[in-house]
């Protein structure tokens, strides 16, 4: 970016020969292309998109994206920090060599597989949530809280009314999810993520 003074705001300056700024940071993508060969992944478009969001470039590289080819029933996608990323996929050697936050995509939903134009969806959406864990966005927190505040509070009314032990333990469970599911709707840092989602376009997976 170039700063005018206030001598130089009545000069002209060719921009011409000031020299372009380059980008080389991308993030690391795990991809089976034989669980997922309908598929692509672009490192480049997935750092562009990462720029576009606010990822800072140290953030861009130390990033990792997994794309999962294991078939899911609800979740789309989902944002780690990079400690509970590695536990959650203990199993697979590539994400315990993770540097960041890890960032899973599902590539099949139901035993479907998911179009392109889906998955760059929840990308966005996912890296949405990567540029507000970087930034401290304040958002996260108050979402967090209300999500898992109100899975307990589902919870404690669930339980509060059954009647006998199992109805109890039935009722804890559902509350629970209820609960769960109204915090995810209504947590600020998921709608902002939604609405990001909506305004930004991402073109880093392609079908082959």
């Amino acid at each position: 970016m170039l700063i005018l003074t206030e001598k130089d705001q009545n000069k002209m300056i060719n921009t011409s020969d000031l020299p372009e700024q380059t980008f080389t940071s991308v993030p690391r993508v795990i991809h089976d292309e034989m669980a997922t060969p309908d598929i692509s992944v672009d490192p480049e478009r997935l750092a562009e998109t990462m720029r576009e969001l606010g990822v800072s470039e140290q953030g861009i590289s130390d990033t990792t994206v997994y794309m999962d080819p294991k078939s899911r029933l609800q979740t789309f996608g989902t944002h780690y920090p990079n400690m509970i990323g590695r536990l959650r996929f203990r199993s697979i050697p590539e994400i315990q060599e993770a540097e960041g936050d890890i960032v899973r995509l599902s590539t099949v939903m139901k035993g479907k597989p998911r179009t392109a134009e889906e998955v760059n969806r929840t990308l966005v959406h996912e890296l949405e949530h990567r540029a507000q864990e970087e930034r401290h966005d304040p958002k996260l927190t108050q979402g967090h809280i209300a999500i898992y505040g109100l899975a307990l509070a589902g919870a404690i009314i669930g339980n509060r009314l059954g009647g006998s032990k199992t109805s109890r333990a039935i009722g804890t469970a559902m509350g629970a999810a209820i609960g769960h599911s109204v915090g995810y709707i209504i947590a600020p840092h998921e709608r902002q993520a939604r609405a990001r989602a909506r305004e930004v376009t991402s073109n880093a997976v392609m079908t082959k």
